[in-house]
């Protein structure tokens, strides 16, 4: 399945797995860094630990965790355990260093289980 940039997809499991892809081009030399923010109905987080990035691999209760390696990283969502302040979650990659998105050959998010 293929979503547009915006499209909305009914979720029918209780928890998500997400894979994003990021391999760079030849002489590359920035650091992406998967970034997710926990937001509420006024599209704020209400705290640090609504960040969720390589220094803070986990929502408090465990509900949205992150796992980073080179040139990848998984999401993983336990909606059922998603706080109910918490309306929307925001992903984000971020470049580390001097180069800019632009220098990554490919930039995709996969839900292996709705293919």
């Amino acid at each position: 399945m293929n979503l547009q940039s915006g499209q909305n997809i009914p979720l029918q499991q209780s928890a998500i797995r997400l894979n994003l892809q990021y391999p760079a081009k030849s002489g590359f030399k920035g650091e992406p860094d998967t970034c997710l923010f926990l937001l509420n109905a006024q599209g704020k987080v209400t705290g640090d630990s609504d960040f969720i990035f390589y220094n803070n691999l986990s929502s408090p209760e465990g509900a949205v965790k992150l796992v980073t390696g080179s040139q990848q990283s998984s999401i993983e969502i336990a909606l059922d355990r998603v706080p109910a302040n918490v309306s929307k979650i925001a992903i984000t990659v971020v470049i580390d260093g001097e180069d800019t998105i632009s220098g990554l050959s490919l930039l995709s998010i996969q839900a292996p289980r709705y293919r």
